[in-house]
């Protein structure tokens, strides 16, 4: 599901391991996806931006950005880190 991290400044992913299911670039399985919120506010195209996910690619984007992964339809499985830069005290 869409979302975004109210908390955070900044926020992440990091590709541990990915199925092969995301070298389609027509598809774009278990890519990130920036700016489709997840209410329907009538966009003509609300994905802004889809990036590739890859074994050892760290993305980093503000904490405000909506953002989710397209599904993927595979056996393999996708290893992600995700973490939250947040301003201390």
């Amino acid at each position: 599901m869409n979302h975004i991290h109210p908390e955070g400044w900044i926020s992440s992913c990091y590709y541990v391991a990915v199925p092969r299911a995301v070298e389609d670039e027509q598809e774009r399985q278990g890519w990130i996806k920036f700016g489709e919120p997840t209410f329907d506010v009538a966009l003509n195209n609300p994905i802004r931006r889809a990036i590739q996910p890859r074994p050892g690619r760290l993305v980093l984007f503000p904490s405000y950005m909506w953002h989710g992964t397209i599904p993927f339809h595979d056996a393999q499985a996708r290893t992600t880190i995700a973490f939250d830069v947040v301003p201390k005290g």
